[in-house]
């Protein structure tokens, strides 16, 4: 399955990613990390090609997994 391209913009306290659908995905794993090749954490999963989390404590990289 292909990898989705994440647009990151912040939103007043609010990170806010999205991206295009991915073919055959159901739903999406958002990731982050201090680290752009390691350390990433689950921030949570979606359906939608959107999501928006706190700005506080900041992470520097993010990453969306498509799921089936």
């Amino acid at each position: 399955m292909d990898a989705p391209v994440v647009t990151i913009v912040q939103n007043g306290a609010n990170v806010d990613l999205s991206w295009d659908a991915v073919a055959g995905a159901t739903s999406y794993r958002v990731e982050s990390s201090d680290d752009p090749y390691a350390g990433f954490t689950l921030v949570g999963t979606t359906g939608n090609t959107t999501y928006s989390v706190s700005a506080s404590p900041a992470k520097k990289f993010f990453r969306v997994i498509a799921l089936p």
